[in-house]
């Protein structure tokens, strides 16, 4: 199995069933938001949690970033009229909110709009996977990149640090993004979903 192959099937199972058209794979987000009214989605069991809501903004915000800035140049889904349609005002990925701006943006985000946003996010790092070159995938990201997510206040306020981890790392490290990354943040959704009263029966 050729990596591109490995990623299609883990982008899949992270991903809504409506990015594959596959009914016979396990996608984790649909078993995650299955049963969960919106009210629900939005809340937070405690201060220092997240709401489910967030987490799926905060993978969506990370891939697309990655698509569109670091592992292509097409720019990011989100300049698409989405920040108007999510109705988040912010263009950062979420590191380091406060419990505070994690409540305000739980309660105010568009939760159909976010579920379609995350979908594009998706398609389009799917159609990138047959233009990346393998060889320059071995090759650290560039300077210029990161300092351009500086300039667009990717990092939020409280995250310098991710930008200047980002620096250290590999073009084919950001592949993780779309993938473990997802599978982390979808755990945490599940024990958010349980936190809260929903029961995890996939």
């Amino acid at each position: 199995m050729d990596w591109r192959t490995l990623f299609t099937l883990q982008h899949h199972q992270v991903h809504s069933r409506a990015l594959s058209g596959d009914g016979n794979d396990f996608h984790i987000p649909d078993a995650l938001l299955h049963d969960m009214t919106e009210e629900q989605l939005r809340l937070s069991p405690r201060d220092d949690q997240n709401s489910v809501a967030w987490l799926l903004w905060h993978i969506a915000r990370c891939e697309d970033v990655v698509g569109g800035a670091i592992l292509s140049s097409r720019g990011q889904v989100l300049d698409d009229g989405w920040e108007m349609k999510l109705g988040v005002a912010r263009r950062d990925i979420g590191t380091g909110m406060t419990p505070t701006e994690v409540r305000e943006l739980s309660q105010g985000i568009d939760i159909d709009a976010l579920c379609e946003y995350r979908l594009m996010v998706g398609r389009r790092t799917e159609e990138l996977l047959d233009h990346l070159d393998d060889g320059a995938l071995g090759q650290p990201v560039t300077a210029d990149s990161v300092d351009a997510l500086w300039a667009l206040e990717t990092f939020g306020a409280h995250a310098g640090w991710v930008g200047d981890y980002w620096r250290t790392r590999s073009q084919a490290w950001f592949l993780w993004l779309p993938t473990g990354h997802c599978y982390q943040h979808l755990g945490e959704a599940i024990t958010i979903r349980t936190m809260i009263g929903v029961p995890w029966a996939p």
